[in-house]
């Protein structure tokens, strides 16, 4: 059996081919799925945007002079700008965030709850041309199986007829399964 690389991970991630709904401009995570800081686990590696970019600026040099402390797996939802489906959900599940141990030479799965859980469950709505928090997404159990599933239109009322209407839209957004590393 082949060891996977770090490439082999990110080539395999793929670009969205649509253009998304109110993008955050420069923002390289709505258009791919996306690993932030590289491979190699130290705070020199974070990228210069988050100094520009991201809120908490002001931490960005303590930042860079520490190793990582863990990790944490991210769910990003945004719809495309020609979208007009508001009957829809998302359902994530198994979603699995794994590190290589050299001092075990073994994969290590980082799990979202002491039951083994992968499963998101608190996810959160952001407006989409904002990104303002919008409030704890509401979770949909359609089948027996309840598993959450999520919709990008945050009003039940809108969810009944196709729209065009980019404010009923929004974002699905937050991390799930994070794990200390050292």
């Amino acid at each position: 059996m082949n060891k996977l690389t770090y490439n082999d991970f990110y080539n395999n991630m793929g670009l969205v081919g649509k253009t998304m709904m109110n993008p955050l401009i420069g923002a390289t995570f709505p258009v791919r799925a996306w690993i932030g800081m590289g491979n190699r686990p130290h705070g020199d590696n974070l990228a210069a945007g988050y100094k520009t970019k991201i809120a908490g600026a002001a931490n960005y040099d303590k930042l860079t002079t520490r190793p990582w402390e863990d990790v944490t797996g991210w769910i990003y939802v945004h719809p495309a700008a020609e979208n007009t489906c508001t009957n829809a959900v998302v359902l994530i599940y198994d979603f699995q965030i794994q590190w290589f141990d050299v001092t075990e030479n073994k994969w290590k799965l980082a799990a979202a709850d002491a039951a083994g859980q992968r499963v998101p469950l608190n996810q959160k709505w952001w407006i989409t041309n904002t990104f303002a928090d919008d409030g704890a997404a509401e979770k949909i159990y359609p089948t027996r199986n309840n598993i959450p599933r999520f919709s990008n239109v945050k009003l039940s009322a809108d969810r009944s007829a196709a729209s065009s209407d980019a404010s009923k839209y929004r974002l699905i957004h937050n991390g799930i399964s994070r794990a200390p590393i050292d």
